[in-house]
């Protein structure tokens, strides 16, 4: 450093020289600023130490801050976890078995019982609109495929009886329906006697003998259902006496 040099230098002088005027005032000058740049180096090392000490500081109180957020947010997670109402399922309810389950009683059903007289009337008038519709040479007017035939006759019968009446009345010649000429079926006699038997809520079974010499002593039984709309002729029987 200078001023060390500037010591280093008065020293060596011999004690008997004298300085003159300007060297003492160049001393003094260069003292001045040794000390100047002196005490500013010391104020910015004081600087930096406190600026270190605030950084450090600093740096406590942000970790410090992180840390209370992190405590604030979990005791805030476990409180929401504690108070958030928890959806109970009920248990599922197994169906009972098949056995125990409640089956409809016929009064449950509410299915009228059949009107013989009129049932019996329409299954007869449905069979003869068919084979009246003929002309002189027994072909069909009205109805051009046997399909439409079966259609009519389940109105008031089932599949399976509409379809035996159509095969059995009604033949095809040449693209043309003609009814076959043969003997009619025996109906249903409003003026005799007959017996109603109830099998099921939805089933009754109607029998009459018919008073006809060319039959003989036979039993007709019809079979009626209810189709879950309306009562129809299901089946038709017939038994010797």
């Amino acid at each position: 450093m200078r001023r060390e040099k500037l010591v280093e230098e008065l020293r060596s002088l011999p004690k008997d020289k004298k300085m003159n005027e300007q060297s003492k005032q160049n001393i003094l000058l260069v003292l001045k600023e040794e000390i100047v740049k002196e005490n500013q180096r010391e104020e910015v090392k004081k600087n930096g130490e406190f600026m270190k000490k605030w950084l450090f500081v600093g740096m406590n109180v942000a970790v410090l801050t992180v840390i209370i957020a992190l405590v604030v947010h979990e005791v805030d997670f476990k409180t929401q976890e504690q108070t958030t109402p928890v959806e109970v399922k009920s248990p599922v309810q197994s169906e009972p078995p098949i056995a125990e389950k409640q089956q409809p009683s016929e009064q449950q059903d509410e299915i009228p019982e059949p009107n013989i007289m009129l049932l019996m009337q329409r299954y007869e008038t449905a069979f003869w609109e068919v084979v009246d519709d003929k002309d002189t040479d027994g072909r069909l007017q009205t109805y051009q495929v046997k399909e439409e035939v079966t259609a009519h006759f389940k109105t008031v019968m089932s599949q399976q009886l509409a379809e035996w009446y159509t095969d059995t009345y009604i033949k095809e010649e040449q693209g043309e329906l003609f009814v076959r000429a043969m003997d009619g079926p025996v109906f249903f006699d409003p003026d005799e006697s007959y017996e109603k038997e109830k099998i099921t809520n939805k089933k009754y079974k109607i029998s009459q003998e018919p008073a006809n010499e060319l039959l003989g002593e036979i039993r007709t039984i019809y079979i009626l259902v209810y189709d879950g709309e309306q009562w129809i002729v299901d089946e038709l029987q017939s038994e010797d006496l």
